[in-house]
């Protein structure tokens, strides 16, 4: 008799919990996703609606819950932004979980709303999406809005574009070892040509005599490999969270 109350007690706490979302719903589109397709590559922040707690049922700002759901799906909260291709802002993957936690959080206020612009640059943050529920959202210049439309529970969905955004992979003059250290030099050039979810090629010159630094802004995590023109290259770990290889002088293929 015990198991089956509590079997019932969870039943009933998970379908509270968890969103009962019709199958149209799920593969409905977001506009966030077709105004993204056609802009450079980047880094997605999402500032979800003020007072969200994850939990519907315990948070006061919901007043209906098909609403509220609507909202989260158009803002394309927790993983339903990588389902669609673009990487999010938070590195569960991270190999170490507290230092992630830490950077997220301080590159966001204790309403979730973004206001470190430094650090929001050298993650590569290129687009910040939120909503009129949150208040006091604004991003100063150079920053721009990309994208207005209509929601659920009357909100209004914002997209701002960052072009001060560092990019997803570049060549630096050397190692950039933490965030908050002071950000090498740009050299050469650096150029995602094929991306699987698990295989990553790039294509990278260095002009200069010196050995440069190719950073991958995806985490750095055991289990990837590297390599320059078929080479094995050892990966080390590049601003905190994120991949670097060494890279000698010319033009070069490297992999991930």
């Amino acid at each position: 008799v015990l198991i089956i109350l509590t079997a019932v007690e969870l039943i009933t706490l998970s379908w509270l919990v968890h969103p009962r979302v019709p199958w149209p719903e799920v593969y409905r589109r977001s506009p966030i996703v077709s105004a993204l397709a056609g802009r450079e590559r980047g880094r997605l922040l999402v500032v979800p609606p003020q007072g969200d707690t994850g939990l519907v049922f315990a948070n006061r700002t919901t007043i209906n819950r098909d609403e509220h759901e609507r909202l989260l799906r158009d803002l394309l909260v927790a993983n339903i932004v990588t389902r669609h291709g673009i990487p999010g802002a938070v590195w569960p993957a991270a190999l170490d979980l507290s230092t992630a936690a830490r950077v997220v959080g301080e590159m966001r206020d204790d309403q979730g709303r973004p206001t470190n612009e430094r650090l929001l640059d050298r993650l590569g943050i290129r687009y910040i999406a939120g909503s009129s529920i949150t208040p006091n959202l604004s991003l100063p210049p150079p920053v721009r809005e990309i994208l207005s439309f209509p929601s659920g529970e009357g909100a209004t969905v914002r997209v701002w574009e960052r072009p001060s955004a560092r990019p997803r992979v570049e060549l630096l003059s050397e190692l950039p070892r933490d965030l908050h250290d002071q950000a090498p030099d740009s050299v050469g050039s650096a150029q995602i040509v094929r991306e699987h979810p698990q295989y990553i090629e790039v294509h990278a010159e260095n002009p200069t005599p010196r050995t440069a630094s190719l950073v991958l802004r995806d985490s750095f995590y055991p289990g990837w490999q590297a390599t320059i023109n078929g080479k094995q290259s050892p990966i080390e770990r590049a601003d905190t969270l994120f991949r670097g290889v060494s890279v000698p002088q010319g033009r070069h293929t490297v992999t991930f």
